[in-house]
């Protein structure tokens, strides 16, 4: 079974496409007209705390910044058609040399933004705030205010410089590297060789045969490569901590830092959100347990963890029905959003074949110059499949109603892009209960709920800690492979205890999200997302008449706030405390109790 492909050609046609040809020219141009301010900005860096905003710097700045958003606006483009490509075909050759071509143009512009950025990290509080209330910077005063909270880190602008154009052939070549491997990689399950993508989508299928010949497969496969992922992985550790040591010149600059400034989240919240998640890791555990009982096992086995509910296994979902319960789900918002589920399926603008050539994983990704959202996955029809076509399209719909505003207000941290995809994966569980019509109904939206639970309170609280030990460790010296199965085997007994037979041993090296650059730490906004879309979800439930307009403004605002100032404006919560965290974390207590009920009743 397969969903449809995705057509792209809204973007370009192809790779001879004088469109394309057209906007690489105008970045290049638009590129050289740059350079000729950033020289002159060049002087000014070193007595930046002093400089007076006379209007021909002010002039000059302004007219910077257009031509940064212009290039950014073609260059993301471009970049996401070409990956869009490669996801789905990892060795065409021309997308591989455009890809390498917009690396270096995204690097250019790094450099010749680095002494504007730099004049306003670093400049007096009176010029920022002169040059913030002029036309072209308006929309660009959050992330240029939340920039300056990094003014202790920065370095000179020759090592700034240095450390862009340093880090395309090194970190960013080296994620490239494990991404292209993944992409080429073959599995043996049982006597059939396949993709990786397509292995690793059977992991979820609701048949054990089927997923622990996937999981035998996929285990020897990245044992085959455990090496190379071991020399990637230490290699962008490493970077991180030199990296980190350079910048410490006045203040301590950690591990953290930089993914904080990311997710826009102070480390107060952070700190609550786990400790809450950590005292009450019963939750995740008790529902791994009843899942066990459900199968007939004493303790799930780790190709259990992502298995479909088995009484399933009969029935696969088509692609038709799957966009029809999707739409469904999101009509008790809107039908506006009902409708935007059925209109990104009649676009053509999800990819979801099965392919041997498929990079493994869903994205959701966005194309800057149309504002067009596309979405990325394998679909083989699996209970585990409905779930990533709702949580993509969740992203999605969060890209669509921010599509009428200003670049600079669209960029929002990634804890609160994955409210959005959770709460429509929260509101796909609710539409399916209300259609339930027998025990066994429950007890499939039970198992989705507990497989949630499990996966944003055990699985991914086991990749912080993982990605804590490897950042400490690695700054005491090398890590090999035997290192790395170390640190996976105990962040994994750390959090799932004894509900599980083992751990999954290379779940360090198949992971994507510990290879992308330059993001660190992709886990913990997951378990952030789950929780604060409990949150969004309760006032759906208070007030689901009024809940469209709250909900699209609350999305519209999480490109110019922080999370600590969402949470404030539209759930009046102090998130940096944990009795939020714990009222999600109740929400969540309830479902696994009632998923223990109901199995005992559906037993008898």
């Amino acid at each position: 079974m397969s969903g449809p492909s995705w057509n792209l050609e809204f973007a370009y046609k192809g790779f001879s496409d004088p469109e394309l040809k057209k906007d690489l020219e105008s970045i290049e141009h638009s590129l050289d007209e740059l350079n000729i301010l950033s020289d002159e900005f060049t002087t000014l860096v070193s007595d930046a705390e002093r400089i007076e905003p006379k209007e021909d710097l002010l002039g000059k700045l302004d007219r910077h910044l257009e031509g940064q958003l212009k290039i950014k606006v073609l260059i993301y483009t471009i970049r996401t058609w070409t990956n869009c490509l490669l996801s789905v075909q990892s060795d065409i050759e021309e997308a591989q040399k455009l890809m390498g071509r917009v690396h270096q143009l995204s690097s250019k512009l790094g450099e010749m933004s680095n002494s504007f950025q730099l004049i306003i990290m670093r400049s007096n509080d009176a010029f920022f705030e002169t040059l913030i209330k002029r036309k072209v910077f308006k929309a660009s005063e959050f992330s240029l205010r939340h920039s300056r909270k990094e003014k202790a880190f920065l370095l000179s602008l020759e090592e700034e410089n240095l450390l862009i154009s340093l880090s395309l052939d090194g970190p960013e070549a080296m994620s490239n590297l494990w991404s292209s491997m993944a992409g080429g990689m073959s599995v043996m399950v049982g006597e059939q060789k396949m993709g990786l993508a397509r292995a690793a989508g059977i992991l979820k299928s609701e048949d054990e045969l089927q997923r622990k010949a996937a999981f035998i497969g996929l285990t020897a496969a990245w044992e085959d490569k455990k090496e190379v992922c071991a020399s990637v992985l230490g290699g962008l550790a490493g970077w991180r901590v030199s990296e980190n040591a350079k910048r410490s010149k006045i203040s301590d600059r950690t591990y953290l830092t930089s993914t904080l400034s990311m997710a826009r989240l102070e480390i107060e919240t952070l700190n609550s959100m786990h400790d809450a998640v950590r005292k009450r890791r019963d939750i995740g555990q008790k529902a791994i347990k009843i899942q066990a009982k459900v199968i007939g096992k004493s303790k799930l086995d780790p190709w259990d963890l992502l298995g479909g509910y088995p009484a399933k296994a009969a029935k696969s979902l088509s692609w038709n029905e799957a966009i029809e319960v999707v739409s469904a789900s999101f009509r008790s918002v809107s039908e506006e959003k009902s409708n935007f589920v059925k209109m990104m399926d009649r676009e053509k603008w999800i990819e979801a074949t099965v392919g041997d050539k498929k990079r493994l994983g869903a994205y959701c990704t966005n194309f800057t110059k149309s504002r067009t959202p596309a979405v990325y996955m394998t679909w083989q029809g699996s209970d585990g499949d409905l779930r990533t076509l709702a949580h993509e399209l969740g992203h999605a719909w969060h890209n669509w109603t921010m599509r009428d505003m200003k670049l600079e207000l669209t960029s929002y941290p990634m804890t609160l892009a994955e409210t959005a995809s959770i709460f429509a994966e929260t509101l796909v569980d609710d539409h399916l209960l209300t259609k339930s019509q027998s025990p066994a109904d429950n007890m499939f939206i039970h198992w989705n709920r507990a497989e949630a639970a499990s996966s944003f309170l055990l699985n991914i609280p086991a990749r912080f800690i993982f990605e804590e030990n490897v950042m400490k460790q690695r700054s005491k010296g090398i890590l090999t492979a035997n290192d790395f199965m170390r640190l996976n085997r105990e962040a994994w007994a750390e959090t799932y205890g004894d509900a599980i037979s083992e751990c999954d041993p290379y779940f360090w090296a198949s992971k994507l999200h510990f290879y992308m650059w330059p993001r660190s730490f992709y886990n913990y906004p997951y378990t952030f997302g789950y929780l604060f879309a409990l949150g969004v979800y309760s006032k759906f439930l208070k007030e689901p008449g009024d809940f469209a307009e709250f909900y699209r403004n609350l999305l519209r605002d999480t490109g110019r706030m922080s999370c600590e100032a969402i949470a404030q404006k539209h759930l009046n919560a102090d998130i940096t405390r944990e009795d939020f965290w714990n009222s999600s974390l109740d929400v969540v207590e309830q479902h696994i109790n009632e998923f223990e009920r109901d199995f005992q009743l559906y037993k008898s």
